[in-house]
C-alpha cells in the first residue's frame, strides 16, 4: 500500500512539475512579441523646399541642429530641428571637405566623421565644419555605397554595411587609432547606435529566409551585440525579444527605437521591463505612405524626445510625444 501511495505521489509531482514546464513555455511563447499600436506621437512632415534635401542617407542630432548627408549633393546639409535649411557643407570632389557618395555620419569629441564612400575613406571634420584629417579604406564590400554606418570611440572607427539583400555582401570592421582595419564579423549587419558609455550596439539578424513572391527579405531573430574596441559579444543591457527586422535603430531616454524596413512602423522597446508598444508611421502620413515602397534606404536619429527619420527620397519626418508612452 505505501509503494502504491509513493508511486502515485512521484507520478503527481511528477505531472505538475510537467504542467509547471509546459505552463512557463506557453507564457515565453506567446508573451515573446507582444506588443500594442500606440498613438504616442504627432507626426510633422518637412518640405523638401524647406530642407533641401535630395538623396540624404545618414542623419545625426546635436543641440542646435540635424546633420545630413546627401548622396544626391555629395555634400553635408545642416538644419534647423525644425527641419529648415541652414547650409550645405561641401560639394562633389575628391579634396578636403568635398565628398563623392557620403554615406554615414557621427559625432564624437567635437568632431564629425563621415563616410565618404566613392573616395573611399572617411573625412574627419571639426565643429566648424573644417578639414582635420581622413582614413583611408580601401576595402569597400559592393560598388559605389560600400560602409553606410559609423560609430566612433575613444578605442576606434567601427564601420558597417546596412545589406538587406544579400547577408553575405555585409561586414563589420573596426578600425583602430593606427588606422589598421579589422574584419570583425560577417552577415547580415545591421547598423549602428552608441550609448553613453562608449558602448557601440549593432544588430545581428542572422541567416536571410527570403519568400520568392516578395521584393522583401525576412530574418531570424534579431540580436544586439555590443563592441568596445575589436571584441564582440551579446549585449547583457540591451536585448530586442522580438524576431522583427530593423532597418535601423537608436537609443531614445530608456528604449531601444527600432525603424521597420521601408520606414512603416517604429518600435518603442523597454529592454527591462519587456515591454513594447508600435508607433505606425504609414497611418498618419499618405506622403510617406506614398513613397515608402518606392525609398530603398532610411536613418533616424533623436535629439531629447522628438524623432527625426528621414528615406533617400528626401522626405523627413518629425515625430514629438503626445501623451504618455508607459
Amino acid at each position: 500500500m505505501k509503494k502504491n501511495k509513493g508511486f502515485i505521489a512521484l507520478i503527481s509531482g511528477t505531472i505538475i512539475l510537467f504542467l509547471i514546464i509546459y505552463g512557463f513555455l506557453i507564457v515565453k511563447i506567446f508573451n515573446k512579441e507582444q506588443y500594442h499600436f500606440e498613438n504616442s506621437h504627432s507626426i510633422e512632415i518637412i518640405d523638401k523646399s524647406s530642407s533641401n534635401l535630395v538623396h540624404p542617407s545618414g542623419i545625426i542630432s546635436t543641440e542646435k541642429h540635424l546633420i545630413l548627408t546627401d548622396t544626391g549633393l555629395n555634400a553635408l546639409v545642416v538644419l534647423d530641428l525644425d527641419g529648415n535649411f541652414i547650409q550645405q557643407i561641401g560639394s562633389l570632389g575628391s579634396g578636403p571637405s568635398e565628398f563623392n557618395f557620403p554615406t554615414g555620419i557621427c559625432f564624437f569629441e567635437d568632431h564629425y566623421y563621415i563616410i565618404d564612400s566613392g573616395n573611399h575613406r572617411v573625412q574627419i571634420l571639426d565643429k566648424s565644419f573644417e578639414y582635420v584629417s581622413e582614413v583611408q579604406i580601401n576595402d569597400f564590400t559592393f560598388d559605389n555605397v560600400g560602409y553606410t554606418d559609423i560609430e566612433v570611440n575613444s578605442k576606434g572607427i567601427i564601420l558597417s554595411t546596412r545589406v538587406l539583400v544579400d547577408s553575405e555582401d555585409a561586414q563589420l570592421v573596426y578600425i583602430d587609432n593606427n588606422s589598421t582595419i579589422k574584419p570583425l564579423k560577417n552577415n547580415s549587419i545591421g547598423c549602428l547606435t552608441k550609448t553613453q558609455t562608449e558602448e557601440i550596439l549593432f544588430i545581428y539578424e542572422g541567416k536571410i529566409k527570403e519568400k520568392p513572391d516578395y521584393e522583401q527579405v525576412y530574418f531570424k531573430k534579431a540580436k544586439i551585440y555590443s563592441c568596445f574596441n575589436s571584441k564582440i559579444r551579446k549585449s547583457t543591457s540591451w536585448r530586442i525579444n522580438t524576431s522583427l527586422s530593423y532597418c535601423t535603430f537608436d537609443i531614445c531616454n530608456d528604449y531601444l527605437v527600432g525603424l521597420r524596413p521601408n520606414g512603416t512602423c517604429i518600435d518603442f522597446y523597454n529592454p527591462e521591463e519587456g515591454y513594447m508598444y508600435t508607433f505606425p508611421i504609414v497611418e498618419y502620413t499618405d506622403i510617406w505612405d506614398k513613397e515608402t515602397y518606392e525609398a530603398t534606404f532610411y536613418d533616424m536619429c533623436n535629439f531629447e524626445d522628438n524623432i527625426y527619420v528621414v528615406n533617400n527620397l528626401g522626405t523627413l519626418i518629425k515625430m514629438t510625444p503626445s501623451g504618455d508612452t508607459k
